[in-house]
């Protein structure tokens, strides 16, 4: 921890605090570790009750992405890095698991394949070429449990 920031940087499924933040920032981080419900754990291991989480995704079901599929291309979002593509309803349904309740969603943009164009897409996440999920901490959870309910 930064003793002039209060910055922590850290693995993701095994962040070194206990019970002692406000907020995590976790961006375009879920898609890289090896262990996306390990991940929330730690997050929510590391926040106090009522602590705010706010975690973003590339949107693999967006325009740009969907098209780059029914063309072949496997640049961008299935780089070597990206070990899962997590869907709406998949974040949703992990950020529950986790011990969060999602208190809002919010879309970047969407560029038009071809276009130099970028439109905003805040309030429309699903059709985003990335998502933002503002959650707040509502119970503690441990990855035994998780794992017992899959």
């Amino acid at each position: 921890m930064s003793p002039t920031t209060g910055e922590v940087v850290a693995s993701g499924e095994a962040l070194p605090l206990v019970t002692c933040v406000d907020a995590i920032c976790a961006g375009k981080i879920i898609e890289h570790v090896e262990n996306p419900i390990q991940f929330l754990v730690s997050c929510n291991t590391a926040l106090k009750k009522g602590g705010k989480f706010v975690l973003s995704t590339p949107n693999p079901h967006h325009i740009g992405t969907f098209l780059s599929n029914v063309l072949g291309s496997v640049k961008n979002l299935y780089a070597d890095t990206h070990l899962y593509l997590c869907s709406y309803r998949i974040v949703m349904k992990l950020m529950n698991l986790g011990g969060f309740s999602v208190l809002c969603c919010y879309g970047d943009y969407v560029k038009i394949p071809g276009l130099a164009v970028s439109i905003s897409t805040r309030r429309f996440p699903t059709l985003s070429n990335s998502i933002i999920y503002y959650s707040e901490k509502v119970e503690n959870v441990r990855l035994n449990e998780i794992q017992s309910k899959l």
